[in-house]
């Protein structure tokens, strides 16, 4: 991985996030493509309100957004070390999804940040961003939840398996950070024999790019996510590799799903592929 797109986003979150990333950066000699989008104004307003803005009052609104901006920018350089990985500070203004799925073409992943879940009701703000990026880029994104440390391999990771194309497509992508794990534990949902499990085939494929390989079945249950971090907090993993959206997003967004399920309840990175 030589080129890192990283959102950069002014919570509370982002000095432990901006660590994560230079540890990255410096572990794959990689370039940061350092990201700052500004919202359109009609992003803080009604539709009908944003157009009846007075000059004056738009202009404030946008010097506000610009003052934002610019101190955006002071906290990454001011936690950027001098000799640290090389990198370019793009400063754009639109939905991030789009703005993301854009420039991830120029990239090897994106990485975004997740809030902390709410104290009183548990929730993540705006969780489905991350799933929003995935699903519009169709690239790899590196998901780091506030207070979450680099995965750089120094412990085992973890591959939620169910043999989709959305899978494989993530474990493609995560082959240089899965090649540094001590072990890479295959986590899949069935009632079939050992030997008649769609990852004994998929077990040995990443063994010949030389990972350490164990496979855990688990009995299909209701609540996907929570077995699957169940595992990977069992094994000490330090990041979980899935695709997103295997099924039809829309009835993900409606029922829920692995995907949305994981994003609202991981305190472990999460690399995620459509």
């Amino acid at each position: 991985m030589k080129t890192l797109l990283c959102h950069i986003t002014p919570d509370d979150g982002l000095p432990a996030r901006l660590d994560a990333i230079l540890s990255l950066a410096q572990k794959y000699g990689a370039h940061i493509l350092a990201c700052h989008i500004t919202p359109p104004l009609v992003s803080y307003m009604p539709y009908a309100q944003a157009y009846r803005l007075s000059d004056a009052v738009s202009k404030s609104v946008a010097d506000e957004m610009e003052e934002k901006a610019i101190k955006v920018r002071q906290t990454f350089e001011e936690h950027w070390p001098e000799a640290g990985p090389p990198y370019e500070w793009l400063e754009r203004t639109g939905q991030p999804p789009e703005v993301l799925a854009d420039l991830a073409i120029n990239a090897d992943m994106t990485v975004v940040g997740l809030s902390a879940p709410d104290e009183d009701t548990g929730e993540r703000e705006e969780p489905m961003l991350a799933g929003d990026i995935t699903m519009a880029s169709g690239l790899p994104v590196l998901v780091l939840p506030d207070g979450a440390e680099a995965p750089l391999g120094k412990k085992p990771a973890l591959i939620a398996w169910d043999r989709s194309p959305e899978a494989a497509h993530a474990v493609r992508q995560a082959l240089p950070m899965l090649q540094s794990a001590p072990e890479v534990v295959v986590v899949e949902f069935g009632d079939d024999a050992p030997d008649d499990l769609p990852s004994a085939g998929f077990a040995a494929f990443l063994a010949r790019h030389g990972l350490t390989v164990d496979t855990v079945r688990l009995t299909p249950s209701e609540t996907v996510a929570a077995d699957i971090l169940a595992v990977a907090h069992d094994r000490e993993a330090e990041l979980i590799v899935m695709g997103a959206y295997g099924h039809a997003r829309l009835q993900e967004m409606i029922f829920g799903g692995a995907t949305r399920e994981l994003l609202q309840q991981t305190n472990l990175p999460l690399l995620l592929c459509h």
